[in-house]
């Protein structure tokens, strides 16, 4: 049936077809015309936009060779379309040609019977193998890159620097474990009431202080009941007067970017999670009925000023132990390590240098740029192994003990 139309399409008899993603994709029929009815599909779990590479490959049915000067494309949005959404699907590229191959009991059995083909020579000549090898030059460039870039690096005491580094990293990482309980729904949604102060850092840019408005509880489904709880905060955050608030293909929220200048602020209402909360502070500002109205914004946005005006060092912040009232033992051990490194870093000979940013920043960077050469050096070695290697010496040691059993049984 599916070549009968093909035929027919090909021959002109066919002046109008309506046909499934499949149909389309699957075949070489082209068209003068393309229209999309909808531009969401249901992928087996949810609804969900029409990807990039489905979009690309689908309207490139549009134009016939020879005929057409250009093919017609057109889109029936029923439904709000963020700009985000509409540019990635028009503008974005195609899906990516991945190989597929992976090793089988039978497969191995049959390259051992052929004559001068081996299940390793297979492995080395296989497209995902090309597929590594066609990256390494592109890997060794940028090596050698990195490599220049850390050796222009120069770092003066370095080796009080680095043990200064050490302290500090060590003090972020305990800071995050603290944070990461700080932050989970049992203790801080009890303090998320509406006007609340959170230090709010998405996306990896720090939006400084921002309201929170409220919380809601994500509905994750009947195959979820189980699993934790997830919350949604949303938060009056301080942006600039060119972001725009938005939901790219994903959900994520985008086009928003911290505000610079207190002239170039404005107040976005933006959902983040619960992880996106720095710390939060005691104080709780009163919020208008109206959060839409564009006075109320202003005034919020002239108490969180004032605020910031009036505790110019720190804010107060709600204590984990003291105010929250986290009595974990392991907990509170943590928050003492902290304590005692802080300390340890106050002592620290640099710590009263006025050169100590600049060492310190300098050193940062020399330690990024290590950490990507080693990163990229992990990269290659993989890449120049044969892929699958390790899983083809198992699959035969398994073969072998299936045979030795096999024998032993046929023995007896």
């Amino acid at each position: 049936m599916v070549e009968t139309i093909e035929v027919l399409f090909q021959e002109g008899l066919l002046k109008v077809l309506f046909a499934t993603e499949t149909f389309s994709i699957g075949l070489n029929m082209p068209a003068k015309t393309v229209v999309f009815t909808s531009v969401r599909k249901f992928d087996g779990k949810s609804m969900r936009w029409v990807s990039s590479g489905e979009y690309i490959q689908m309207s490139g049915r549009a134009g016939r060779r020879g005929l057409d000067e250009r093919g017609v494309v057109i889109m029936m949005i029923d439904e709000k379309m963020e700009p985000a959404v509409a540019k990635d699907m028009v503008k974005g590229e195609s899906d990516r040609m991945n190989s597929a191959f992976h090793l089988s009991y039978n497969m191995i059995l049959n390259l051992l019977r052929v004559e001068g083909v081996s299940p390793e020579y297979m492995l080395e000549k296989c497209f995902y193998t090309f597929q590594n090898d066609a990256n390494i030059p592109q890997y060794e460039k940028e090596l050698a890159q990195l490599e220049q870039e850390r050796d222009v690096i120069v770092v003066e005491r370095e080796e009080e620097i680095a043990g200064y580094y050490e302290i500090r990293k060590q003090i972020d990482t305990y800071t995050q474990d603290v944070r990461d309980v700080m932050n989970h729904p049992t203790y801080c949604l009890p303090f998320l009431q509406p006007g609340r102060l959170a230090r709010i850092k998405y996306d990896n840019m720090d939006f400084d202080w921002g309201v929170v408005v409220n919380y809601s509880r994500v509905n994750r489904g009947k195959k979820d009941v189980d699993a934790e709880p997830v919350y949604v905060l949303d938060v009056l955050l301080v942006c600039s007067n060119d972001s725009s608030a938005s939901k790219d293909a994903a959900g994520n929220t985008v086009g928003i970017k911290p505000a610079t200048d207190s002239k170039d602020a404005q107040l976005l209402t933006v959902p983040v999670s619960l992880n996106a909360i720095e710390v939060m502070s005691h104080i709780r500002l009163n919020l208008p009925s109206n959060l839409r109205n564009k006075d109320s914004l202003k005034a919020i946005l002239k108490s969180i000023n004032e605020v910031k005006k009036r505790f110019p060092d720190n804010i107060p912040l709600l204590d984990p132990i003291t105010n929250m009232g986290i009595k974990d033992p392991a907990f509170q051990k943590l928050v003492s390590k902290i304590t005692v490194l802080e300390k340890t870093l106050l002592a620290h000979p640099l710590a009263q240098s006025p050169d100590l940013p600049t060492l310190y920043n300098q050193y940062t960077s020399k330690m990024e740029a290590t950490n990507k050469i080693k990163a990229l050096k992990k990269r290659i070695t993989d890449a120049q192994s044969i892929v699958q290697l390790d899983e083809l010496k198992n699959r035969k040691r398994v073969m072998r003990r299936y045979v030795t059993i096999c024998m032993f049984v046929y023995k007896e």
